[in-house]
């Protein structure tokens, strides 16, 4: 199992989705893939999932993070590139989107609607919640 990192955005289509791959590469960020979830053989809207190396973002957190608690506990070094990358990503949309971190196969318990900057406190303070759907309002 894995920890997935994804920003949702209503309406994405798979070449605005691989824009924002090409768009959003540097240094201090996290790497972008795009991934369309299906269900039933139905190909859902695509996603934007992050990580430090392309692939499941489980590298990200500390030894001690457990899945059943209330937030994550990510690694202390990943904190300001997950920061970074969140508002390039803001940077480029015009429209409010969803931030997740959930383990695989798991689904939201709750959504909170917050600001940008109240979103970069979280991930600053390492406060990341398990099973969280974050709606932030631009």
């Amino acid at each position: 199992m894995c920890l997935n990192i994804i920003v949702e955005i209503e309406n994405l289509t798979r070449s605005r989705a691989d824009e924002f791959v090409e768009l959003i590469k540097g240094k201090e960020l996290l790497i972008i893939t795009v991934y369309t979830p299906s269900k039933w053989f139905r190909k859902l809207t695509p996603v934007l999932h992050i990580s430090e190396d392309g692939g499941c973002a489980c590298s990200m957190l500390s030894e001690n993070a457990d899945w059943n608690a209330e937030t994550w506990e990510m690694n202390s070094s990943v904190l300001s590139k997950l920061a970074n990358t969140i508002i390039e990503i803001s940077k480029k949309l015009s429209t409010s989107f969803n931030f997740l971190a959930l383990w695989a196969g798991d689904i939201p318990f709750k959504e909170i609607s917050l600001s940008l900057t109240d979103l970069l406190q979280l991930i600053k303070e390492n406060k990341i919640g398990t099973k969280i759907k974050y709606k932030i309002v631009i």
